[in-house]
């Protein structure tokens, strides 16, 4: 099983489906590893810098994006990442770690102060985990999980039939 199969449950639904099409369209550029950490940018509305460090059984992420920087969780960039570094067999786990025991978490600062802007220019401090959150609501589990069901995007390659209808559905802006 590959890693980002274990990893998918805990990735919102919406940011692996936007992820992967980012990284479909080739939209993760330099991806480089220095000492062990994962460092690429991602071309999204703006160039996002995203770091991947695996740390024990802990794969920390973190990305200068506002949806990373508001809610410390993984975003369609780090999917982005995570696919690509494991299209090119770029290792997210150390040596001798069970893949099924990585949990993914975020770098978190550990100064409530930080200047969220600095991260433009080096990775934001390493930091403990986050505490688990609580339970998403109800709703919530369930867009969630009809999300993660439902099948990856068609290919533009793809033929339709003459007279057909294509209906592209934005979830994301709905």
């Amino acid at each position: 099983m590959r890693l980002s199969q274990i990893l998918a449950p805990q990735v919102p639904s919406q940011s692996r489906a936007r992820g992967y099409a980012y990284f479909s369209s080739a939209a993760v550029r330099s991806l480089s590893t220095e000492d062990g950490v994962i460092n690429a940018t991602v071309r999204g509305t703006e160039l996002y810098h995203v770091w991947l460090e695996p740390v024990g059984t802990l794969l920390r992420v973190a990305c200068t994006c506002p949806y990373f920087i508001d809610r410390f969780d993984a975003c369609k960039h780090i999917w982005a990442v995570v696919l690509a570094a494991e299209a090119q067999s770029v290792p997210l786990v150390l040596p001798g770690v069970a893949p099924d025991s990585v949990e993914l978490v975020p770098l978190v600062p550990d100064d409530e102060d930080t200047d969220h802007d600095d991260y433009e220019l080096e990775p934001p401090p390493i930091a403990q985990p986050r505490r688990k959150a609580e339970p998403a609501p109800a709703w919530r589990q369930l867009l969630d999980a009809v999300g993660a069901t439902s099948a990856p995007p068609p290919s533009i390659h793809q033929r339709h039939a003459e007279g057909q209808l294509l209906y592209v559905i934005d979830v994301a802006a709905t």
